[in-house]
């Protein structure tokens, strides 16, 4: 809410603020005990994270209109080292800015890739799989998670603001996974990663927000192109890039309340990337 008018103090002066943490514990019910442990809940696996999100309406200074300044720290450890990055780092810090009346959306500045595309969290809930978020397959081809990277995207529209085309140049995660990606990048904002190369990012989509007399649907295909050198599983030597394509329909089948999000989704995901560099090369998912 409102309390003491703090929220609309501080949005008379352009500031947003968020504070959200995330408790989770899994157990693998089987009685899977190993140690060392080997996946998340095989031993009972504790993990919380806390980020504050504060944002800036940096049309008050002279840029675009709707031009936003996001700035978000955060902490998460677990009991589970060798599963889930202990992290104390900038999470965000990147600036948003639209033209035209958004039919041109620039975005640029350090920030996680994953939560551009793809639509990750409409889904399973990655964190929560055994294999974490390497299972999700453009995260394993490169795409940043938990470490961000310096990005740069455009996202242009049609007249109807529903079919659009995004694309990014960024920097990739580090080939050696996202652990070794938040032990080179600490705190976040390292320009350079050894072995993280320039990685490209298209996106062609549909998206509808929920309306009067409409339900949400997004549907989008994307194409990902990482120039870092990945290992043959066989041979153990380097390859020249690495790269995938998804597919994914996110459809709001029932409104409860008119005009709202809330509701029923289904959403179907299908990715896939070369088999002769990647554990993983193809899944299908239905939430």
């Amino acid at each position: 809410g409102d309390a003491g008018g703090i929220r609309s103090e501080l949005a008379d002066r352009g500031i947003g603020a968020q504070l959200t943490w995330n408790p989770m514990g899994l157990y693998d019910l089987k009685g899977q005990n190993r140690d060392p442990q080997e996946y998340g809940g095989q031993n009972f696996t504790y993990s919380q994270s806390v980020a504050l999100t504060l944002t800036y309406d940096l049309e008050r200074i002279g840029f675009s209109k709707d031009a936003q300044l996001t700035f978000t720290p955060q902490v998460q450890t677990s009991n589970y080292q060798q599963g889930y990055p202990r992290l104390h780092n900038v999470a965000i810090l990147a600036v948003n800015q639209p033209f035209n009346d958004g039919k041109l959306e620039l975005q640029y500045g350090f920030y996680p890739l994953i939560r551009q595309f793809y639509g990750m969290i409409l889904g399973g809930n990655s964190a929560s799989a055994a294999l974490g978020p390497t299972s999700v397959i453009p995260v394993q081809v490169g795409l940043s998670l938990n470490a961000p990277t310096p990005s740069f995207d455009v996202t242009f529209r049609d007249d109807s603001k529903r079919w659009y085309n995004h694309s990014s140049i960024s920097r990739s995660m580090t080939p050696e996974g996202f652990l070794a990606d938040v032990q080179k990048n600490p705190y976040g904002l390292k320009w350079h990663v050894d072995g993280a190369n320039p990685l490209f990012v298209n996106e062609f989509g549909y998206k509808v927000q929920p309306g009067q007399g409409s339900h949400s649907h997004w549907f989008r295909a994307g194409l990902i192109y990482n120039t870092s050198h990945y290992t043959y599983l066989k041979t153990q030597q380097p390859t020249d890039s690495n790269y995938g394509a998804y597919v994914a329909n996110t459809i709001q089948l029932t409104t409860p309340s008119p005009g709202t999000a809330q509701g029923l989704y289904l959403d179907t995901k299908a990715s896939w990337a070369p088999k002769d560099r990647n554990a993983y090369n193809g899944d299908v998912q239905f939430t």
